[in-house]
């Protein structure tokens, strides 16, 4: 929110607000938990990491 009020100079709290929730959402990891043969796992995708990360549980 900084960011886009100190280089946008937007003064609106609320369009801060909105802009800074939906960039952290498009940018987090999904996270999704996958049953295997041999247990469960997580699989974590980043939106520009074409590589899925799997992690046991």
């Amino acid at each position: 929110m900084y960011v886009i009020e100190h280089f946008f100079h937007m003064k609106e709290i609320g369009i801060n607000t909105a802009i800074a929730v939906s960039l952290a959402y498009l940018l987090s990891p999904r996270v999704k938990i996958v049953q295997k043969q041999h247990g469960e796992e997580e699989q974590i995708k980043w939106l520009f990491f074409k590589k899925v990360i799997n992690k046991k549980i």
